[in-house]
């Protein structure tokens, strides 16, 4: 019996050696796979911030030659960048080296709600933004600007940076606003003048007719500026010649000029003279084809 407990005890000895070295060969290896993550997290991380830095020296070597502003956030040391362009445009000194909560201030209520969101959801799940919104800059400038928001990844796929433009779209608003206002008193002009004036494209399709044309006709403007309507208009015995002389003029290019009757609103065919002239590009193409239609006496 003592032989036998002998025994047993020397096997659960070596049972319990056995578990234990399996156990310390189990946490060996647990620890080595952790190390080898970490590492591997730590090459990940480096080359990242390589790559991030990449980022910035091309942004700032960017935006020294183009005069939209370019800005970089890195999402792993929680830094944003701004290049000269971008902090001139905020009115900043250059040294100043700004805080993402800080350039969402420059946006006045609610827009900055709208720039806060729009940068968080590019962010956290990529979401790329292109928004135009009102900024007013440190100094008190009140701008136009439109501000873009693209996400970076690593090889792993996860977001490192998110990088966008600034431009300020001001004096391009307020040059808009004066176009629109000459076209309207160039509109206004051509209505009130007792002349047609109409437009074509270079094969020689009709794309513009002013009101005295619509007012003589007594055609609405949609019918009338159908490809092709105004020719119904014209006297049946005018038809033909007014059209073989147009697609000449547009086959060569010669400037055109004729006589033909147009309807009246009360049915009446009434002579006109019509002509155009061609305006070409530089390389002598033509682009453009501007005429006009002059009622004419009675007694024509």
């Amino acid at each position: 019996m003592p032989e036998q407990a002998s025994l047993t005890l020397v096997i659960s000895n070596r049972l319990i050696s056995l578990a234990a070295i399996g156990l310390g060969i189990t946490f060996a290896l647990y620890y080595l796979n952790l190390r080898k993550r970490h590492d591997r997290l730590q090459k990940d991380l480096h080359t990242g911030q390589q790559q991030l830095q990449r980022y910035r020296q091309w942004l700032d070597l960017t935006a020294r030659h183009n005069p939209i502003g370019l800005w970089w956030y890195d999402t792993v040391r929680d830094r944003l960048h701004w290049s000269e362009s971008t902090t001139r445009l905020h009115g900043m000194p250059l040294e100043h080296t700004p805080l993402m909560s800080e350039a969402i201030n420059f946006y006045p209520a609610p827009h900055d709600q709208t720039i806060r969101e729009c940068f968080s959801r590019c962010r956290d799940n990529g979401e790329a933004y292109d928004r135009e919104l009102p900024m007013v800059t440190a100094d008190g400038r009140q701008l136009s600007v439109r501000t873009t928001g693209e996400a970076q990844y690593d090889k792993a796929g996860h977001i490192v940076a998110v990088v966008g433009t600034i431009q300020d779209l001001t004096q391009l608003r307020a040059t808009t606003i004066q176009l629109n206002e000459s076209q309207r008193r160039l509109q206004h002009f051509l209505d009130a003048i007792p002349v047609t004036v109409w437009t074509a494209n270079p094969d020689g399709a009709v794309d513009y007719l002013s009101r005295t044309i619509i007012e003589f006709s007594g055609v609405p403007k949609e019918q009338i500026s159908e490809p092709g309507y105004w020719l119904t208009l014209v006297h049946r015995d005018d038809q033909d010649r007014c059209a073989e002389t147009w697609m000449k003029s547009v086959e060569t290019g010669t400037p055109y000029q004729i006589h033909f009757r147009f309807r009246r609103y009360d049915g009446e065919y009434i002579w006109h003279l019509v002509s155009a002239n061609p305006v070409r590009d530089s390389e002598g193409r033509i682009i453009k084809w501007y005429g006009s239609a002059v009622e004419l006496p009675t007694d024509y």
